[in-house]
Formats: structure tokens, C-alpha cells, sequence
């Protein structure tokens, strides 16, 4: 019979602690407003406490920034998403729209060119 040491027990009760600052962070979206800077700062100053072992920190610094990330490129593709609506709901042309207007007009303009040169010859021909 096998009996656990010190530091096993005490990596066992350490585990909720850390499980439960892993969720709390990852489900705080206020995350997303800290910079990196202000992220390692938070997981240095729990490490310096002594609530969270350094081992762990690394690791939940990871799943922070990553999560962070994610919510930003979410938040991102939202805000686009609802611009590009708003857009065309003022009927304001993007990008695309005006450069294939631009294309068709330089078709035309082309087209004119070839019809006025046709009239002048024709007026030539006939004087």
C-alpha cells in the first residue's frame, strides 16, 4: 500500500484552486480589454502569492491569451459585420461596388471613343 507524499496531497488540494482561477479567467471576458503585458502581470503576481505554482502559470497564461484572441477575432468579425450592415442600410457602396462601377464606366467611356471616331470618319468621308 502505496501512501501519497506531501507534495502529492498538497498538488490535489492545489488543483481546485487552480481549476477555479483557470475558469474565472477564461470566463471573463474582460480579458479581452488587458493587453499581454497586463495578462503576465496578473498570472506573475498569483505565482508570487503562492496561488498558483509556477508550473501552472505558464499554462494558464497560454489558455488566456489564446481565449483572449478568440474573443477578440469574435468581437472583430462582429463589429465588421454589423458596419457592413449599417452600410447597406444607408446604401453606401463598398469597395467592390465602386470599382465595378469604375470598370463598366471605362467600358463605356471605350465604347464612346469608338463611336466618335466612327462619326468623325463618316464626316470626313461624306465632306
Amino acid at each position: 500500500m502505496s501512501t501519497a507524499t506531501t507534495q502529492e496531497r498538497e498538488e490535489r488540494r492545489e488543483r481546485p484552486v487552480v481549476d477555479t482561477l483557470r475558469t474565472l479567467f477564461l470566463a471573463s471576458i474582460g480579458a479581452l480589454a488587458l493587453t499581454r503585458d497586463e495578462i503576465e502581470q496578473m498570472v506573475r503576481r498569483l505565482v508570487e502569492r503562492g496561488e498558483l505554482a509556477e508550473k501552472d502559470a505558464r499554462k494558464l497564461l497560454d489558455e488566456v491569451l489564446a481565449a483572449r484572441k478568440e474573443g477578440l477575432d469574435r468581437w472583430g468579425a462582429r463589429i465588421e459585420e454589423r458596419v457592413e450592415h449599417v452600410l447597406e442600410r444607408l446604401r453606401i457602396p463598398r469597395q467592390q461596388d465602386l470599382e465595378g462601377l469604375e470598370a463598366r464606366l471605362s467600358a463605356l467611356e471605350a465604347k464612346i471613343d469608338a463611336l466618335m471616331a466612327q462619326l468623325e470618319e463618316r464626316s470626313e468621308a461624306e465632306e
